[in-house]
């Protein structure tokens, strides 16, 4: 098993990690919002990616580009320049604030924030499968040498393994839901290091407890409400390793007071 680096984790809070940057406030994927998470006092951001038609790993959630911009179609089916003439603020509320934003290559986010925060990486399931988005992430994180500051994770165990050869010394996190609980089934056939739980799968501190014993870091995802925050971290023995949320500052503040 790979070892998450332990100076990462803190003692006296769960890491926050701003879910595609501070998307509360500012339009999701974007340098925007990796930034206002970074001011917000976030500890590192989630992040999602794609391939581009001309294989560029992209930062976006969704395999069609619609949700997020003006434009129509598949990531996987345009090419970077196609991309990034979109405007990846369209439709945040407030647009006008955030005039300018596209949607950024894997590469651009490592190079203006691997030195200050944190970056989990979410491999995406492709409507191409036949492009290497597992093999390019991790020749990119190589080349740039950010290593230490990144870590892998999907809901396709499957990606997990092929990170696993081809970048064996980053961690990965296995993402599930309640839905999906049975992608647990895979457990001992998938290497992982950390489980990414939907937040109701964690509420009860049982399952934190039983994930620790078993040698797993706990990162669990959406919490930006205040009585969930409350209830992650109310356990002095049973506290998740981090939280996800759309809005890192609000977290924090309810953690310190």
């Amino acid at each position: 098993m790979v070892a998450f680096p332990e100076e990462w984790w803190r003692d006296d809070r769960p890491l926050i990690l701003g879910h595609r940057g501070a998307s509360a406030v500012a339009p999701e994927n974007t340098l925007a919002a990796f930034e206002a998470a970074l001011s917000a006092g976030a500890d590192g951001v989630e992040l999602d990616v794609h391939l581009t038609a001309d294989g560029v790993p992209v930062v976006i959630h969704n395999r069609r580009v619609d949700d997020t911009t003006e434009g129509r179609g598949y990531v996987n089916d345009l090419t970077l320049a196609e991309i990034q003439r979109l405007d990846a603020a369209c439709r945040f509320r407030g647009v006008g604030t955030f005039a300018g934003q596209y949607i950024p290559t894997l590469e651009e986010v490592l190079r203006r924030f691997a030195d200050r925060m944190f970056i989990n990486i979410e491999l995406k399931p492709q409507l191409r499968e036949d492009k290497d988005l597992v093999g390019t992430v991790a020749s990119l994180v190589s080349r740039l040498g950010v290593t230490e500051r990144v870590w892998f994770s999907s809901f396709v165990p499957y990606y997990l393994h092929r990170m696993r050869r081809a970048a064996p010394a980053i961690p990965c996190g296995l993402l599930f839901t309640p839905l999906h609980v049975g992608t647990m089934w895979l457990a001992p056939f998938t290497p992982f290091e950390a489980v990414h739980p939907e937040v109701t799968a964690v509420l009860c501190p049982w399952f934190t407890r039983l994930y620790h014993r078993l040698g797993w870091r706990v990162v669990t995802w959406t919490v930006d409400d205040s009585d969930r925050i409350r209830r992650l971290t109310a356990s002095p023995t049973d506290v998740v390793d981090a939280i996800i949320t759309n809005d890192p500052g609000r977290v924090l503040s309810v953690l310190q007071a």
